[in-house]
């Protein structure tokens, strides 16, 4: 399977996995550069790399009240530049999908299924760890699967027996650092090794996802993920109000080893950049999911338990919907990375 990705740029696998008779050739050199330039991870501007990196290290000496109060004030200021969500149908793979659509290729369905939604769920901070429980037994009721994004030496000590019962009752565990260092894919790249190799030395199982803090993702992180035997990261987003997005509502290949689930929206950007309502997120969310289910790609939903736990109408009546889709595959994204090799490993075209 490797070899077969090695020999291809990420533009043709992707399509290929999207489309069962699509064959290299269909874009051109200038296409395939101009579609791959969006779905690489990029450094941001020196002016972003050093706020995030003074604001990590005054994390080090703030309590938290006045850490969150900053990141409060971070939030705010950067509204200057702050652009609006696009659409799932606008972004620019999207619409290459579209358009192939119309000339008549021939989409693959996820099993049975038109689209995927992937819950996740970033366990940030000691409130988020211990609303755990709560939340697995929320989830069990309504029959849902999700991914949980852990850190290892966070604000929270981890009871791995407590998080041991959690993955066998089908729930994936993935990693999202030792800390919850928002710069840590600005480091260099003995700091990174180091850092991710401690967190996994921590964990007595294997973890297969890894989701950056604030998404932080960049070339460097990506290189030391790759060579820490990762299948998957999710940290790119489909749209993004502040910074470069990847455009895309689907999986796609970022090396010969990783594929990207792109983050395709998070509630803090619902209530903590925007503000909605609980209504009014409900209903932007729920289009953005139908969305993406008419484009046949998958929706990333990252949620944070300090957030629902005061959203808890929202919640529940996201999960009341999801329950009630008889068209969307719902599992974590390990079951999607899998789903995914399946295909590639029975398939002509990949």
């Amino acid at each position: 399977m490797n070899l077969r990705i090695s020999k291809n740029n990420p533009i043709d696998i992707a399509f290929s996995f999207i489309f069962s008779n699509y064959k290299p050739g269909c874009f051109n050199t200038r296409e395939i550069q101009f579609l791959s330039s969006f779905l690489a991870p990029q450094m941001p501007s020196i002016i972003h790399r050093q706020i995030r990196l003074s604001f990590q290290l005054l994390s080090t000496f703030l309590p938290v009240s006045w850490r969150l109060s900053l990141l409060k004030l971070i939030r705010e200021v950067r509204k200057i530049t702050a652009t609006k969500i696009k659409e799932p149908r606008d972004c620019i793979i999207n619409k290459k999908v579209i358009e192939l659509d119309k000339l008549g290729f021939k989409r693959r369905k996820y099993k049975q299924f038109k689209a995927v939604v992937c819950l996740t769920y970033d366990i940030d901070r000691k409130v988020c760890y211990n609303y755990l429980d709560k939340l697995i037994d929320i989830l069990c009721k309504y029959n849902l699967t999700a991914t949980l994004n852990i850190l290892t030496a966070g604000e929270y000590k981890i009871k791995w027996a407590k998080i041991e019962n959690i993955k066998n009752l089908g729930f994936e565990i993935g990693l999202h650092g030792a800390t919850h260092d928002i710069a840590l894919g600005y480091r260099n790249i003995g700091y990174i090794r180091l850092e991710l190799k401690n967190a996994l030395a921590n964990i007595p199982f294997k973890v297969y996802g890894y989701r950056a803090p604030a998404l932080c993702m960049t070339p460097t992180l990506l290189q030391v993920i790759t060579e820490l035997g990762f299948l998957y990261d999710s940290s790119l987003p489909m749209t993004n109000m502040y910074y470069k997005s990847v455009e895309s509502c689907f999986p796609y290949p970022l090396n010969n080893k990783v594929w990207e689930f792109p983050v395709t929206i998070q509630d803090n950007t619902f209530f903590l950049d925007l503000k909605l309502s609980q209504k009014e997120a409900l209903k932007k969310l729920i289009s953005i999911i139908e969305a993406i289910k008419l484009l046949g790609g998958i929706s990333i939903i990252n949620l944070h338990p300090y957030i629902i736990i005061n959203k808890l109408a929202f919640h529940y009546k996201l999960l009341t919907y999801l329950k009630e889709q008889k068209d969307i595959l719902i599992c974590t994204m390990k079951d999607l990375y899998d789903y995914i090799q399946s295909v590639i490993q029975n398939s002509d075209n990949l």
